[in-house]
């Protein structure tokens, strides 16, 4: 299932008239085991938006994919999957 994996935003003191003026972003990916995950890489790998609303490119966390990619890992040690290809298999079943 994809998730979100990671998430920052900035933090200014938004104006009364502008309350949703911070700049938020998504990674997304899956979780490997406890302490570790796999973030996505390339063209559908996150979410961005302001502090109030955030829209995904391609992917949406809590579906289903069949996904294909290389994996790799950055120089502090975190897990990558480039993107190559995938596919929609529908959402997550209520257990």
């Amino acid at each position: 299932m994809v998730e979100i994996v990671g998430a920052s935003c900035t933090e200014s003191v938004c104006p009364p008239d502008n309350p949703c003026c911070n700049y938020c972003g998504y990674s997304l990916g899956f979780k490997i085991d406890a302490f570790h995950y796999l973030y996505f890489s390339g063209e559908g790998a996150g979410c961005g938006g302001n502090s109030c609303l955030n829209k995904c490119t391609l992917l949406l966390p809590g579906r289903r994919y069949d996904i294909t990619g290389n994996i790799w890992k950055n120089q502090v040690g975190l897990n990558f999957l480039q993107l190559k290809e995938w596919r929609f298999l529908g959402p997550m079943s209520a257990k």
